[in-house]
């Protein structure tokens, strides 16, 4: 059977990315630490193995003789996406696994990615916000200033004062002055802190938006295909589609692989059933 070997998979990737810009039935929401959902299972991915694996070893399984299976509508519900590190299978992928009769068999399926820029959005964060939250004088006062903020006090006072605290500036000001909860040695730093606060959260939202993300999608998803490649999981041709944070990949994977996935910590993944053999190469299968 045809597989996709490092070198090859490396060049194919490059040239597929232009072409293939379809969605896979994958939900484009963000990111969530919710509990796990009914229907899933959140097993922890394993770390790929590198030791033993270099450009020249080919681990990928002989699939002679090897019965494929697959399913249409193998629905699932995430109203918590797969957390970095964590992989979802559904039912009718734990059944399969856990089906004697399925000890030789392939199983066609759509690896969804989820997370591939928590990383970077991560380091954004602690680029633009990081220091603001870290002053001591932002610590001292966080906690009063939201709960004044959200209280009501804010708006009366502002209303007594004839402050518009809709200007984040004015509303820090009043706070410092009239609040009497602001020490006088911290007011000014305490107010260019809120100003800061502001601006840090434009520049994060520029610097996560879908333009920005987009490169840092494909150099992510490019170096995961190497590695699922070199893990020995067979993948079809074409082979990736994405949306704005997530990814997917159709795949062949054997019981071992589906039960003991080898996960990147920093990826999560979903693992489903699809009847779509396009793409592969099924010579001496069953």
């Amino acid at each position: 059977m045809k597989h996709l070997v490092p070198d090859k998979a490396k060049m194919l990737f490059t040239v597929l990315l232009a072409a293939v810009f379809v969605f896979l039935i994958l939900p484009l929401a963000a990111c969530s630490r919710h509990a796990v959902p009914s229907g899933v299972t959140n097993e922890p991915a394993t770390e790929a193995p590198s030791e033993g694996l270099t450009e020249e070893a080919d681990p990928t399984p002989d699939i002679n003789g090897k019965r494929v299976i697959g399913m249409e509508n193998d629905f699932y519900s995430l109203p918590a996406l797969p957390s970095p590190g964590a992989v979802f299978l559904t039912n009718a992928i734990k059944e399969a696994i856990n089906n004697p009769a399925n000890t030789d068999a392939l199983f066609n399926v759509s690896i969804g990615f989820y997370c591939l820029a928590d990383a970077y959005e991560q380091e954004q964060w602690n680029r633009y916000y990081g220091p603001i939250v870290e002053d001591p004088v932002y610590l001292k006062y966080e906690a009063g200033y939201n709960d004044w903020s959200s209280s009501g006090a804010a708006a009366r006072l502002a209303r007594e004062q004839g402050i518009d605290i809709s200007n984040t500036e004015a509303q820090a000001v009043l706070f410092a002055d009239h609040s009497g909860l602001v020490d006088a040695e911290d007011r000014d730093r305490f107010i260019e802190l809120q100003i800061a606060l502001k601006d840090a959260a434009v520049r994060y939202q520029n610097a996560v938006r879908e333009e920005a993300l987009a490169p840092i999608l494909r150099e992510k998803l490019e170096k995961e295909i190497l590695r699922l490649t070199r893990n020995g999981i067979i993948l079809a041709d074409p082979t990736v589609s994405f949306g704005a944070r997530e990814a997917g990949v159709r795949a062949l994977l054997t019981l071992e692989q589906a039960r003991d996935f080898p996960g990147d910590p920093e990826i999560g993944y979903l693992i489903r059933f699809i009847n779509d053999l396009s793409g592969f190469d099924l010579a001496g299968c069953r």
